[in-house]
């Protein structure tokens, strides 16, 4: 929805997970059924990065806007600003 004009920010995402694709509901449902179950039992406090190695890969959500022309994300932050209400 708020995607800038010409920008296909899912291929682009795609792209920045190493694995090459998003993940399957399927995938974290397994994820929550270990987390619950006692092959988890020594687990405490951990902090879990479940999304295809992207964070190591790409470093953040925002990275692909610093490809976007100054004046472009101005426009995208202004859109932002007026749906905000």
């Amino acid at each position: 929805r708020l995607s800038p004009p010409g920008m296909d920010l899912e291929e682009q995402m795609r792209e920045r997970i190493p694995l090459g694709r998003f993940g399957e509901p399927e995938e974290l449902a397994n994820l929550a059924v270990f987390l619950l179950s006692d092959l988890s039992s020594y687990m405490n406090g951990a902090f879990l990065t479940y999304d295809g190695g992207e964070v190591l890969a790409a470093g953040g959500q925002f990275n692909q806007f610093t490809q976007l022309p100054r004046e472009q994300i101005k426009d995208l932050f202004e859109q932002m600003r007026d749906e905000g209400g």
